[in-house]
């Protein structure tokens, strides 16, 4: 449908911008181009994700869910206002 395709094409929109900005931000600093921003944030991202899942998935096993994910929410908004300082 129009919608479904209006808010597609928005989304969209909105991963690039974000995703060129963190590409400019980062080749300023480094020097990177696309290719070589793209492989270091592909990979890094896969490997991180991958060996915290490992770790996430053992506490969730022995741990309240409920708390964990709380905990991880906490963490996760003071990793990002940190970004921010």
């Amino acid at each position: 449908t129009a919608t479904s395709t209006a808010t597609a094409t928005a989304t969209d929109a909105l991963s690039n911008i974000n995703n060129d900005a963190a590409f400019y931000a980062m080749n300023l600093d480094i020097g990177f181009d696309q290719a070589q921003y793209g492989t270091l944030a592909s990979i890094a991202f896969t490997a991180l994700f991958a060996i915290t899942s490992l770790f996430a998935g053992s506490l969730a096993d022995r741990y309240n869910r409920k708390y964990l994910t709380l905990f991880a929410t906490f963490a996760w908004s003071i990793a990002t206002f940190v970004t921010s300082i």
